[in-house]
């Protein structure tokens, strides 16, 4: 800071440090791979998504990052009338197709997957009182996700900034072709519904906004990290009968799912008060596997809250935090020969 010409200088030392990283982000920093030593870093850099054989697996690799598909995209059409609330298309929850993560072709080019209720609208004061005799639809206005899966789809990422910023918006202003398209593309995907419903798709309202995100997937061209930034989850899930144990998978002997955790729950050993918690940081058999969802970093984030002595907040079901935070922790820290003695308890 500057205070009369002269320039001054603090040294701030945190006595705990939270860091909610993803492997993209941490990895590249410089001075990671001293600090963190060659097993740690080994074990943190790897990224495996096996896919088992068998017939319940067959859609598996689709999802994964090493399948030839580009990013994992969402996207949301913006409304100032939320129509798919409207008495007479009454569209509120489910998905369309029935797995939306496998979405429909459509001649325009646009791939749609339509899920109902996910998507924030914001309705005037008792609109929804006012519902029963139509119209309330008109006094909200939302958002109405069309897309959510992986691919190589291209109209979706030309609107981001991906690879280093996924998020990306269009409105009438800057791309009115763009929102027309793809509101075509919708209307086209959802015609069986609609003429079920007896309703005209020409007189559903135009979007006013588009709003995406593309997650990148690394490859060759745009890697993990730095500069290129932001990237799809990167997990590690193996599958014993391709890859053998977790430590054959990630090329680390011996390797277990509690050394893992450990490890990237305090990348810097036991003695040092810095944690992680990312979706990124989760290792399991890929037949346990259930998704990428932000309870993943909720848990880790617990597991380092109950190592620093902070007791199970009130809100959160005792049954659910003796089972994913206090059991995983310490059967992890049993293993590694970590005292149990000084945490917070259940």
């Amino acid at each position: 800071s500057a205070a009369g010409g002269a320039t001054q200088t603090e040294r701030i030392e945190p006595a705990v440090v939270m860091l909610n990283v993803p492997r993209a982000r941490l990895l590249p920093l410089p001075g990671v791979a001293s600090l963190l030593g060659g097993r740690v870093k080994s074990a943190l850099s790897c990224i495996r998504f096996d896919s088992p054989k068998g017939a319940g697996w067959k859609n598996f690799s689709r999802f994964h990052s090493g399948n030839g598909t580009t990013a994992l995209s969402k996207a949301y059409l913006g409304y100032e009338s939320a129509w798919w609330r409207s008495p007479a298309v009454n569209l509120t929850e489910g998905e369309y197709p029935q797995n939306a993560f496998f979405p429909i072709a459509t001649s325009k080019g646009v791939p749609i997957g339509v899920r109902w209720s996910d998507g924030p609208v914001r309705c005037a004061a008792g609109a929804a009182e006012r519902g029963a005799a139509g119209g309330a639809e008109r006094e909200c206005a939302g958002f109405l996700e069309i897309f959510y899966s992986v691919s190589n789809e291209t109209l979706f990422r030309s609107v981001s900034r991906a690879p280093v910023d996924p998020l990306g918006v269009a409105t009438r202003a800057t791309a009115g072709a763009t929102l027309d398209l793809v509101h075509e593309a919708l209307l086209e995907a959802i015609s069986p519904l609609l003429t079920a419903r007896g309703v005209k798709a020409a007189s559903l309202p135009k979007p006013s906004l588009l709003a995406v995100g593309v997650w990148t997937r690394p490859d060759a061209k745009e890697p993990l990290g730095p500069p290129v930034g932001y990237t799809a989850p990167t997990k590690v899930y193996y599958a014993p009968e391709v890859s053998g144990s977790l430590g054959a998978a990630c090329g680390v002997s011996g390797l277990s799912e509690g050394e893992y955790r450990l490890a990237a729950l305090q990348p810097l050993g036991p003695g040092a008060p810095l944690y992680m918690a990312n979706n990124d940081w989760v290792v399991s058999e890929t037949r346990y596997m259930y998704g990428d969802w932000a309870e993943e970093s909720l848990l880790q984030a617990e597991r380092a809250l109950r190592v620093a002595g902070q007791p199970r907040p009130a809100w959160l079901d005792a049954d659910y935090y003796e089972q994913r935070v206090a059991s995983v922790l310490g059967a992890d820290r049993r293993a590694a020969g970590l005292e149990l003695t000084g945490l917070a308890a259940a």
